[in-house]
């Protein structure tokens, strides 16, 4: 024989109903999903291909972004992650090293420049994305071809 007590089940499907409502703004807000991580690193899914990417976000860093390093390992990134969506323009300045650049709006893939190389401090080329975008991602050049990531892919926290 099976028992039942009134409030317990209420009280289940009340908690059940508050996980799923906070989980679901979680993976459907595009902006709330970064800004829920209060640290510097966090695991991506790009397409079929993982990667740990440190987030930037303030101006300071926004702007240094790469510049300097002398390498970014292999299944690491940076992710410029922005308030807003516009067209981004990016270049190579102080890179000592080639770069692939993923534009992404929404958690999808809009545009990629591929092994693009470093410029010295005075870079001549600029690199800018196919629409308006609220991520950036730069990864060692050839990860795109490498991984098999192309624009239409999604991109989300793992």
């Amino acid at each position: 024989m099976i028992q039942y007590v009134k409030q317990k089940p209420l009280v289940t499907v009340a908690v059940l109903t508050a996980i799923f409502s906070t989980a679901f703004v979680f993976i459907a807000s595009p902006k709330n999903s970064l800004d829920a991580f209060n640290k510097q690193t966090v695991d991506l899914q790009v397409g079929a291909a993982e990667i740990k990417t440190e987030v930037v976000k303030t101006s300071a860093d926004l702007e240094r972004g790469l510049s300097g390093r002398k390498s970014l390992n292999d299944g690491e990134g940076m992710l410029f992650a922005f308030d807003d969506y516009k067209v981004r323009t990016f270049w190579m300045k102080d890179m000592k090293f080639p770069l692939d650049i993923i534009w992404i709006s929404d958690g999808l893939i809009i545009g990629a420049d591929k092994n693009l190389p470093p410029e010295g401090d005075t870079p001549q080329k600029t690199y800018s994305s196919p629409g308006p975008a609220n991520q950036v991602l730069e990864v060692p050049a050839g990860w795109l071809d490498k991984n098999g990531i192309k624009v239409g892919d999604v991109v989300a926290i793992k």
